[in-house]
């Protein structure tokens, strides 16, 4: 089988009408395959524009929640870097760990996308999601 790799550095949609494979067949016709693709950013929403801890007396502590939303169809990746701020860490609510089920330390499992793994079977996305 012929694999042809595409990737997108930005969001684009190809289609089928202007988008094209060149296929140059020494001795033969040229073939011309119709490559269609929308390369996509995912869309996350936070559920507050901005969170106020407000005064805290130094050695309490305060804890505010947010949700982060996978609204788009493909996978989200979050890198939260901590370093440079120690007095903050990030935990899963309680209640996400009860009612969906995640390991404490599952953060990873908080941005699926909103579609389901089986509308990627067969596709070349498949790969990834067994990964």
């Amino acid at each position: 089988p012929l694999t042809v790799p595409f990737l997108a550095s930005e969001p684009m949609h190809l289609d089928a009408t202007s988008h094209f494979l060149a296929i140059q067949l020494r001795g033969g016709r040229d073939i011309r395959l119709p490559v269609i693709c929308d390369a996509v950013l995912p869309s996350i929403a936070v559920s507050v524009t901005e969170t106020d801890f407000g005064g805290i007396t130094i050695g309490s502590s305060s804890t505010k929640s947010f949700t982060l939303r996978n609204d788009s169809q493909v996978a989200a990746v979050l890198h939260l870097n901590l370093n440079d701020f120690p007095e903050f860490e990030v935990s899963l609510s309680e209640e996400n760990i009860a009612k969906l089920g995640y390991a404490e330390d599952d953060l990873e499992s908080c941005l699926k996308p909103i579609a389901t793994e089986s509308a990627f079977q067969g596709s070349p996305f498949d790969e990834d999601l067994q990964a």
